[in-house]
């Protein structure tokens, strides 16, 4: 397999660090006033430690009064009449769902797709219609029906595969237990699955079966194996507010020992690895070893004799775990489904909002105006639309006043080699402006989504003048050095496509010029 780009640059830290949601306006003031910690959560596994409420997730009495109301809304038989449920009940909760939303899941739409015969349907990704990988497999539960949440569960195929990899060791076992099962297909066959479009894809299909049937959002499931292994390491060391529980088999974790596995507590977690598998049994024997000696309840198998797939009693004993595991303390659903702002899948797509052509703020910071840019925002901030991100975009601006003027004079050609570069300087600079996005956002300690962007925006500025200076061996050296530096940076935040065209650009520049050959 292709290493990511910042890994051919030079060594860095594998592991991953949360990435928090962002750009979700808060929920509307007319909810449950309930308890807003484990407390609040009797009859769900909560953490044994005090444990914080996630941002924007709701408590698990909260999410018990919501579905109570929304029982109440699918035992109606009658459309007039759930109508008017809505109107009374539930136009006023931060439900994410719209009346005619609420009707489709009532309606129970068929999985319009090609039928498989062990009981799940391929259908396409209607945001990936020319994508030849834009689809997935789906399957519901026996006698599903809208009148109860279902569980839902992530299962990720292995490398070089896609969604027909895996339904084999999964289904119809967690149909029958009243699972959703939805098996995606990595949209490059090249990609991992913690690549950030991936992860977005996945939520994306999660978004897409929640306004369609009726998912139980304290019951999220992932796992996989092989790549899809790793991508459910991946999943819950990066999002594990998300998920109740999860399984690996085959699959290697990211970090091995180390602060990120205290992510994995309070998640029920199932890992199987042959002792004969190519990939080697070290990895996940050094994270079991880790996460015993911080007290993080896990179960792992190591089976003897197995290599990378290992017998089907192995998975099956697996699968009776997932299915008697409980809900988690608290629901994610808001993530999900906001009441307001942006859904999770498309705040992991694009964090702090840099991707949007038609944004005028974005639009004038690529243009260096960054004055202009400030007034916009503090404009946006006076009439109260979208504070948070316009709080983000604020701090934002100072980013390029931060690298002028250059150290060199573009013109003459010259570089001041007395001035050199501190890249230093630039990491402090980047790692406050990113601590104070986040402090303003308000949405938790961890800003690595903010950072690696904060990060993609200087590598492009670096690059820039990678270009521009070329033909200046001294000037052309240092950005390509401060480019390595910044690489490695990004590679624990979160590998992406962005990043690994970024490497590929700024290598053809400088092979262009014949400073570097590459066979």
């Amino acid at each position: 397999m292709e290493k990511h780009p910042s890994k051919r640059i030079g060594p860095l830290l594998s592991a991953c660090l949360p990435a928090i949601a962002l750009g979700m306006a808060a929920a509307p003031s007319r909810f449950p006033a309930f308890a807003s910690g484990p407390a609040g959560a009797a009859t769900a596994s909560a953490p044994a430690a005090a444990v914080k409420l996630p941002p924007m997730c709701w408590t698990a009495r909260q999410a018990e009064s919501i579905e109570k109301e929304l029982d109440a809304f699918f035992a109606e038989t009658d459309p007039a009449k759930r109508a008017g449920l809505h109107r009374e009940k539930l136009a006023g909760l931060p439900i994410g769902l719209t009346l005619d939303e609420l009707e489709t899941i009532a309606r129970s739409p068929p999985l319009e797709g090609e039928k498989k015969k062990r009981g799940y349907v391929r259908m396409k990704c209607d945001w990936l219609k020319d994508n030849d990988r834009g689809w997935f497999n789906i399957a519901l539960p026996k006698n599903y029906s809208p009148a109860k949440a279902c569980p839902l569960a992530v299962i990720m195929h292995g490398s070089s595969a896609d969604g027909d990899n895996m339904p084999t060791w999964y289904t119809p076992k967690l149909n029958d237990a009243g699972f959703i099962t939805i098996y995606p297909t990595t949209t490059d066959v090249g990609r991992y699955w913690g690549d950030e479009v991936e992860v977005a894809n996945i939520f994306r299909l999660i978004d897409w079966a929640a306004r369609r049937y009726r998912v139980d959002f304290r019951r999220l499931v992932c796992t996989g194996g092989s790549m899809g292994g790793v991508g459910t390491w991946s999943m819950i060391l990066q999002y594990p507010q998300l998920w109740s529980c999860a399984s690996s088999v085959a699959g290697y974790p990211a970090a091995t020992q180390g602060e990120i596995l205290e992510n994995i507590r309070g998640i029920p977690f199932y890992f199987v690895h042959g002792d004969e598998d190519h990939i080697p049994v070290s990895g996940p024997r050094a994270a079991s070893a880790d996460l015993k000696r911080r007290g993080i309840a896990h179960v792992y198998v190591e089976a003897p004799g197995e290599k990378h797939t290992p017998s089907m009693k192995y998975w099956t004993a697996m699968t009776d775990w997932l299915i008697a595991q409980g809900p988690k303390w608290h629901s994610p659903r808001p993530l999900f489904l906001p009441a307001g702002g942006r859904p999770l899948w498309r705040c992991v797509q694009d964090p702090l909002g840099l991707n949007d052509p038609d944004d005028p703020v974005i639009a004038l910071i690529r243009q260096g105006k960054t004055t202009d840019a400030a007034k916009a925002v503090q404009k946006r901030l006076a009439d109260k639309v979208e504070p948070a991100r316009a709080q983000m975009l604020l701090a934002l601006n100072a980013l390029p006043c931060l690298l002028d003027p250059y150290p060199y004079d573009l013109d003459a050609g010259k570089f001041d080699q007395k001035k050199g570069w501190n890249t230093t300087s630039e990491n402090k600079a980047i790692e406050a402006l990113a601590r104070a996005i986040a402090e303003k956002d308000g949405r938790g300690p961890f800003p690595a989504a903010f950072e690696r962007d904060l990060r993609l925006l200087l590598i492009k500025i670096h690059l820039k003048r990678v270009a521009q200076t070329a033909a200046t061996p001294a000037g052309w050296v240092a950005h390509w050095d401060a480019l390595g530096k910044q690489f490695n940076v990004l590679g624990p935040l979160g590998s992406s496509a962005e990043s690994d065209r970024l490497f590929k650009a700024a290598q053809a520049i400088i092979v262009k010029h014949g400073h570097m050959k590459i066979k």
